[in-house]
């Protein structure tokens, strides 16, 4: 869900554009309604490798509603410059 959801939303894989922790969290709430955890790995936290996702499950969570809600843990993606890399074959 996460690679097509930033892709909905323009954030598109490359090895050489770079976006800002607000662009990637501004986009994922656009397309998911709520702002989800952004991981980054890398020396200075501009990888993106991780996104997690939180919901209130109104029901059972077969057949119930999920409201999204925002994450509570802080990002560890630095503020920009961030690489969202291709895959490599």
């Amino acid at each position: 869900m996460t690679e097509f959801t930033c892709i909905r939303a323009g954030i598109l894989p490359s090895n050489t554009t770079t976006y800002t922790l607000a662009q990637i969290q501004n986009a994922l709430l656009s397309q998911t309604g709520a702002i989800p955890f952004v991981g980054c790995s890398g020396r200075t936290g501009t990888i993106l490798d991780e996104m997690w996702y939180f919901n209130h499950v109104l029901g059972s969570e077969q057949y119930g509603r999920f409201k999204p809600i925002n994450s509570t843990t802080p990002s560890t993606c630095a503020e920009q410059g961030i690489r969202y890399l291709e895959r490599t074959p």
